[in-house]
């Protein structure tokens, strides 16, 4: 009985082969991130999450209203307020569409939601905000539809 093994290179078992070192960061985490200099590590913000707090911020601003297309509206995402937050290296540019009630001064409600929406994306995500753009996709008549009347 022969109870050698063949240890040839072709037959071992090698790591797969990477083009990463060791003080590499894993996949999926970008090399231009701030590091702690205090040793605890890294936050990572999603752009979905950024999002979502960016659309709060703006619903809580008066004047902005929630407005979709019905089911279909969902599905196509056509539902104001909506939101995308671009980042990078710790810093944040938002894009905001809203709908608005008639009765309000336009410039006075996107600058509100530039304010709110810059102030929430610092202090939650801690993201140096570069800009918020705000545009006024739709006017609603709230006179027709007493589920979306103002009560600010």
């Amino acid at each position: 009985m022969d109870n050698s093994r063949d240890s040839s290179p072709s037959r071992a078992a090698s790591p797969t082969p990477t083009n990463r070192s060791d003080h590499d960061p894993p996949p999926g985490m970008e090399p231009d991130e701030p590091e702690t200099t205090d040793g605890r590590g890294r936050l990572i913000i999603e752009n979905a999450a950024a999002q979502r707090v960016a659309v709060h911020a703006a619903l809580r601003t008066p004047g902005v209203h929630a407005h979709g297309a019905g089911g279909l509206g969902k599905l196509t995402r056509r539902e104001l307020p909506r939101a995308r937050v671009v980042i990078a290296a710790g810093r944040a540019r938002a894009h905001l569409e809203i709908a608005v009630s008639w009765s309000r001064p336009l410039p006075e409600v996107a600058r509100a939601v530039q304010h709110s929406v810059a102030e929430d994306l610092a202090v939650y995500t801690g993201l140096h905000v570069d800009g918020v753009d705000v545009a006024i996709t739709q006017i609603l008549d709230l006179a027709d539809d007493v589920s979306l009347r103002d009560t600010r």
